[in-house]
């Protein structure tokens, strides 16, 4: 399926890719607020009971779920395919900074299939390590460093505390429910 999807993916006026869909209820919110008829949706998520969840949302031939790894997937899309690309509470392995230095070629992967004004929008929450609450200052310092790492990859971005209102899933939900001990921020980025 995926690969007729690439090779159809140059028909289409606006394409949004979401890394980790879950059970599809943004992508399927998202491609409901579409004003471009012209739209396909794609959400990649590994975990095969929640793909199929998110296979029961499918209500236009221009949205799909595919059952696979990001990681692998994203690599296949042409270079400057992609419209939007959508990332809501990546896995640690893909944010964290003990993991850096594995996750910063696979951004630099993200940037190059962005068309050009197209955009990475990435969720993603700070937790201390014993569950208490976040402090302001670790709140900033640690906004300063993802703002830092995107910018050096390449990216120009605007940083949003806490999570778009139109954003739904299921993770979002319960971690909105405990702002003192979850701290969220949305990136919006860019090309530079």
């Amino acid at each position: 399926m995926i690969q007729r999807d690439l090779s159809e993916i140059s028909k289409y006026e606006k394409v949004i890719v979401e890394l980790g869909s879950g059970d599809g209820r943004l992508l399927k919110k998202l491609v409901g607020e579409e004003t471009s008829r012209n739209t396909l949706a794609i959400g990649i998520e590994l975990d095969t009971s929640q793909y199929e969840k998110s296979c029961d949302l499918i209500e236009k031939d221009s949205m799909h779920f595919i059952n696979n790894s990001f990681e692998v997937l994203l690599p296949d899309f042409p270079d400057e395919s992609i419209d939007s690309i959508i990332a809501v509470l990546p896995a640690p392995r893909y944010i964290d900074n003990d993991f850096q230095e594995l996750w910063v070629p696979f951004y630099q992967i993200v940037l190059k299939k962005l068309k050009e004004t197209g955009s990475l929008i990435l969720v993603t929450e700070l937790t201390d390590d014993l569950f208490q609450p976040v402090s302001p200052s670790d709140f900033v310092a640690w906004k300063y460093w993802l703002e830092s790492v995107f910018k050096s990859i390449g990216f120009k971005l605007r940083t949003i505390d806490g999570v778009p209102s139109h954003f739904s899933s299921q993770f979002l939900d319960q971690f909105k429910a405990d702002p003192e001990r979850i701290k969220i921020v949305t990136l919006i980025m860019r090309k530079n």
